[in-house]
């Protein structure tokens, strides 16, 4: 079971860096002009890069509860869906959400956000309690 909670967490990884990857896809083929598709197929993921960091990531700069996080994560996933969809890439949108769904369901079944806190029966980080047996 440890191992496929860790294919979990490596999916979550994946879908993390494919979000970026889609936005950036559709900011490229999106636009009047190779300088605005530049820039939006830029600045784009890099806009959701710095709100996944300050937000969303295991150790945001701005702790927001669970809750919050989750449908935060679950707003940028839609977003790179929807950006595929409109850059003319339905089946890679469709294929995203359906990932996207099955991962979420299985972090929130194993009690596990991003593969922190007690959902994989191992210590937070930086809590104290690695190393005690």
């Amino acid at each position: 079971m440890a191992l496929l909670k860790t294919a979990n967490l490596a999916l979550a990884f994946a879908l993390e860096l494919s979000a970026l990857a889609a936005v950036a896809y559709w900011g490229i083929h999106a636009g009047p002009g190779v300088v605005f598709q530049a820039i939006l197929g830029v600045g784009a993921p890099l806009a959701i890069a710095i709100g996944w960091g300050l937000l969303i990531a295991p150790k945001a700069f701005l702790r927001v509860p669970d809750a919050t996080r989750r449908l935060l994560r679950l707003a940028v996933y839609a977003v790179a869906a929807v950006a595929l969809a409109l850059a003319d890439q339905p089946t890679l949108a469709v294929g995203l959400a359906v990932l996207v769904a099955a991962n979420e369901a299985l972090l929130l079944a194993w009690g596990a956000d991003d593969g922190l806190g007690d959902g994989f029966g191992d210590a937070t980080p930086g809590d104290g309690a690695a190393g005690r047996a």
